[in-house]
């Protein structure tokens, strides 16, 4: 997200240890966007972490105290 286009992932559980992947192309990508992760349960909370954008492929890991978000 850059202020000017977002786009979301909604509506999938996982359990821990569980992984989900997912595709999405974003027309004009600014040198760096937000990744947010709202956790629902057990407990609502949300997560977010600025990173470096135009990287073919992130891995978001969702821990206790935050986010982490790893791209190759």
């Amino acid at each position: 997200m850059d202020g000017k286009s977002a786009f979301a992932v909604e509506g999938f559980e996982l359990d821990a240890g569980e992984t989900s992947q997912f595709d999405q192309a974003v027309p004009e990508t600014p040198p760096t966007m937000n990744v947010v992760v709202k956790i629902l349960e057990p407990v609502e909370k949300t997560y977010k972490q600025r990173i470096r954008a135009g990287v073919s492929e992130y891995a978001v890991q969702i821990r206790s105290d935050g986010i982490e978000v790893i791209w190759e």
